[in-house]
Order: structure tokens, then C-alpha cells, then sequence
């Protein structure tokens, strides 16, 4: 499915948990050492508000995560999980094809798209949807660090805007993260709908 300039109706959502391979270094920034551990993919119809999962998995990869990394120490994800766990390979071509058929997104493309696309995975997501780490800024109107603009939002952030007076449990699991970024986004173009109708000015 491709709709060129089309308006995508159904988009994919993507959340990946990562750990460190050496806990002395970043997996933040150092794409070496940051080994996917888990994806959690959800597709969402953009009018009329459904989510579906479409992929949920979790993964190892040749390197050994380390048990200081951050997502266990945060999460229910344990290493013990990873070391049992398929090859992340063996996730690759399914997950190729729903980058083909959809337009996708993530929150933060900077790091999950990074991250697939890197040499050692060799995943291509040619069709990309917008950013809504970017594109809601100018909506959302967060307070700046620094005097140069809004901030951008966290997960946390966004929710609690479209829910005012509610607080987000964020599991830091993939599939739970992508329903609740995928919710975001439908909340933002049923609030803006320009972000949909003229969804391409954002990407």
C-alpha cells in the first residue's frame, strides 16, 4: 500500500525498548552499544480513532545487554527474558513489511528509526508519517528550557495535556508505549485537524 501524496488513513506506530551493551557508555546517543530488546508496534486508524497491535516482541540481538541498563531497573522486562528470547533477526522481514505497506512513526524518530536503520539491522522506512515529538511543539506551547522556542514533548508531557487531570503509568513496555503515543496522536488531529489534512508540511 503506498498513498504517495494520498492522506494515510491507517499509520503505524513504533516503540522500541533498548538496553546497553557496556553500561560504562550511553546507549542514547552510541548506536553500537544499544541493542533492542523489545518492539511494539500498534496501527492506527487516524479517523476513526481505533488501534489495533499489529507486532509484539521481545528480542536479543549477538551482544550480551547488560543488567545495570536503564529499561530494567524501570520496567518488568528482565534479562533472563532476553537471553530466552528469539533473535531479533527473525523479526525482520515481518517488520520490513509493515514499514512497505504503511506510513510510520514513532516518538522520537531520531532514536527508534535510527536504530532500525542502522547497518547492522539493514531495516528501510521509506514511508514515514510525522514526528510527533516535532510536530506538536508549536501545538502543545510547553515551557522552554532555554529561551529558543517550546519545548518538545515527552510521552508524559502530551498525555497529560489531552488529559487533563489525569496522571500516565508509563510501563516503558513497547506495545503498552505505541498505544498510548498512537492515542496521542489521534487525540492531536481530531484537535488539529490540519495536522492530517495537511499532514506532509509536518514530516
Amino acid at each position: 500500500m503506498a498513498w504517495g501524496i494520498i492522506q494515510p488513513v491507517e499509520i503505524i506506530v513504533v516503540d522500541l525498548e533498548t538496553a546497553a551493551h557496556d553500561p560504562s557508555k550511553s546507549d542514547l546517543r552510541d548506536l553500537d552499544n544499544s541493542l533492542i530488546i523489545e518492539v511494539g508496534i500498534v496501527k492506527a486508524n487516524l479517523e476513526t480513532g481505533t488501534i489495533e497491535p499489529v507486532f509484539n516482541e521481545v528480542c536479543r540481538e549477538d551482544k550480551t545487554c547488560s543488567e545495570k541498563s536503564w529499561i530494567f531497573q524501570n520496567s518488568s522486562l528482565t534479562v533472563e527474558q532476553i537471553v530466552s528470547s528469539n533473535h531479533f533477526n527473525e523479526y525482520k522481514q515481518e517488520i520490513q513489511e509493515l514499514f512497505n505497506e504503511y506510513y510510520a512513526t514513532s516518538w522520537w524518530q531520531e532514536f527508534d528509526f535510527k536504530r532500525l536503520e542502522h547497518s547492522s539491522r539493514g531495516l528501510s522506512i521509506v514511508n514515514r508519517f510525522w514526528d510527533p515529538v516535532i510536530a506538536l511543539k508549536p501545538y502543545l506551547k510547553l515551557p522552554p528550557i532555554r529561551p529558543t522556542g517550546y519545548k518538545r514533548p515527552k510521552v508524559e508531557e502530551a498525555y497529560m495535556y489531552f488529559n487533563e487531570g489525569k496522571s500516565l503509568d508509563h510501563p516503558h513496555r513497547a506495545l503498552d508505549d505505541a498505544t498510548i503515543e498512537a492515542e496521542i496522536i489521534i487525540q492531536a488531529v481530531q484537535q488539529w485537524p490540519e495536522l492530517l489534512e495537511e499532514w506532509q508540511k509536518y514530516t
